[in-house]
């Protein structure tokens, strides 16, 4: 039977009506059974308003209101069901035991199991779950300005990263720059990743000195292939000038190249230099003594110099980024003595952990206790899961649905993946939770926008249906081109009566924030000659430079 739901939901289309509706029409039937109710979400003001849509729709329906909750509800629940009777038992019953209210975060979600398991994960019962790490980050700042008087190489550590600072002309207040290097440590993906990173002080010692060696063997290469050139250039009777685009061209990287060793920037090829190599346009009018076979050998030198630029580049930038490294080795260090010494956990490694106790068995006993105590599991935003918080769920699903009378109800669309900065990975929704439960999955598509106006809707149906058509074939592309719907039987439907209105304007490059600004107030005005109020009219910018100039107007 397949008792996983997946509810596709695009923006509007009445994700959480249909929520609450298959919720109600649970604890309709047994007033009770909101205890057997699971509802995770991703954040606290999602959860207040699930718990108060729910708690205002059960006591519209206990006064006998006729609206649209009644006539769905009358419509998928049986006859006999007196849905004003049953609503005031379900509000009774709930009011009376609130704390059995299940609809709570992800991060709570986790946090209950931390806490319900701490002899199970010979966890002392004194710890403290800490969600804020401001305080945490002060005081490791501190540890560490107190290890510098004693530490030769952190302190050079610290120096370096100053000093790469001022060379770049950015900001190198040291505190600031140690604060958000902290709070790499206190993200979920460094927990899961850090014992892939090595974190001993005279080991990074020996990766800068492979890397510097590395950086000079490959800057010799390209000083050779530079030489190389210049040489075949000269035997040719050739100038710099000669090569498409001039003393913007191919020719005029080459003779930067030629000392790249002593440039503190490296230069970097352009397009048009990028141009020769794809297209093979070397002159803009190819003088006649030039060959074939000669211009074949321009074109082996400079793709051997580009392909050992690019890896010198990545060299560099591994470089950059490496008194970082050597700073966070110290960091981490902080972190552990912090924790240990105040013996607590942050909301971060609570994944982390639970994932070390589940491991390779495919029941945890936790999970089991979970499963025989919740019979519907609601999961919202799916699209914003981790790789590391599927990893915990999976078995907890597997564990509901494994009896034919549980479901698990999985919410979400890939297009409003918004938490990639906390790991979300919305391929989980779209391909990976299909994948794992091929068989119990019943997929539903909630396809009509209520929110937004006719011509709204019809507009984004075919922008996106011109976009997805044609993006491109390259498997980078293709993965975007993919989510949106390019059949217009896939297309979101119309609701609303009124048909909006949607116009494009293209402007000229130049005098573009100006003539851009000018168009916007000439609309407004528009549109208060036909009545509406200022409060009806948002104007949305990219930058905040754009709306001083809008205001300006």
């Amino acid at each position: 039977m397949a008792n996983l739901i997946i509810y596709k939901a695009s923006a509007g289309s009445g994700k959480t009506f249909r929520l609450i509706i298959d919720f109600l029409k649970k604890i309709l039937v047994n007033p009770s059974a909101f205890k057997q109710v699971l509802t995770i979400t991703f954040t606290n003001k999602a959860t207040n308003e699930m718990k108060s849509r729910i708690l205002e729709t059960l006591f519209s329906l206990s006064k006998g209101d006729n609206n649209e909750y009644l006539k769905k509800l009358k419509n998928e629940l049986p006859a006999h069901i007196n849905i004003k009777q049953q609503a005031q038992k379900s509000l009774h019953s709930i009011l009376n035991n609130f704390s059995f209210f299940n609809v709570i975060t992800i991060d709570s979600f986790f946090q209950k199991i931390l806490r319900s398991f701490i002899r199970e994960l010979n966890m002392n019962f004194d710890f403290s779950l800490e969600i804020d790490s401001e305080a945490a980050k002060e005081e490791i700042y501190n540890m560490l300005i107190r290890e510098i008087a004693k530490d030769s190489l952190l302190r050079n550590w610290i120096i370096s990263r100053v000093r790469q600072k001022i060379n770049d002309n950015s900001n190198w207040k040291l505190k600031k720059d140690i604060l958000e290097i902290s709070s790499v440590v206190f993200s979920e993906f460094f927990q899961q990743e850090k014992d892939k990173i090595s974190f001993l002080p005279k080991e990074l010692v020996k990766e800068k000195e492979v890397l510097d060696k590395k950086e000079k063997e490959y800057m010799a290469k390209i000083e050779k292939y530079a030489k190389a050139f210049n040489q075949l250039m000269t035997d040719l009777g050739l100038q710099y000038t000669d090569f498409y685009q001039g003393k913007n061209g191919v020719g005029s990287f080459f003779e930067k190249l030629i000392n790249i060793s002593k440039l503190k920037v490296l230069p970097k090829p352009n397009k048009y230099t990028k141009t020769t190599l794809s297209d093979k346009k070397w002159f803009t009018k190819q003088p006649k003594k030039i060959t074939d076979s000669e211009i074949a050998k321009f074109h082996n030198i400079l793709t051997e110099t580009i392909d050992n630029f690019y890896i010198l580049q990545n060299i560099l930038i591994v470089k950059r980024n490496f008194f970082m490294q050597g700073i966070l080795t110290y960091i981490y260090d902080m972190f552990k003595k912090y924790t240990a010494e105040n013996n607590l956990f942050f909301l971060q490694q609570t994944g982390i952990i639970i994932k070390k106790i589940i491991g390779d068995k495919p029941q945890p006993m936790f999970y089991e206790k979970i499963g025989t105590y919740f019979t519907t599991i609601t999961i919202d935003e799916f699209q914003d899961t981790s790789d590391l918080q599927y990893v915990n769920f999976k078995p907890l699903i597997e564990e509901i649905i494994s009896s034919e009378e549980n479901k698990v109800i999985v919410v979400g669309d890939v297009k409003q993946s918004i938490y990639r900065w906390r790991n979300a990975n919305w391929y989980l929704l779209k391909d990976v939770i299909k994948s794992d439960f091929k068989n119990q999955i019943q997929e539903k598509t909630l396809d009509v926008n209520y929110r937004s106006s006719g011509d709204i809707v019809n507009f984004n149906n075919s922008f996106f249906q011109f976009i997805a058509s044609n993006i491109g074939k390259e498997q980078e592309c293709k993965k975007f081109s993919d989510i949106y719907p390019v059949k217009e039987s896939d297309f979101q439907k119309v609701d609303k009566k009124h048909k909006g209105f949607v116009s494009l304007v293209g402007l000229p490059k130049t005098n573009y924030a100006e003539t851009a600004a000018e168009k916007t107030i000439e609309f407004i005005k528009e549109l208060q000659d036909k009545n509406y109020s200022a409060h009806d009219i948002a104007i949305l910018v990219r930058y905040n430079k754009d709306a001083l100039n809008m205001h300006k107007h």
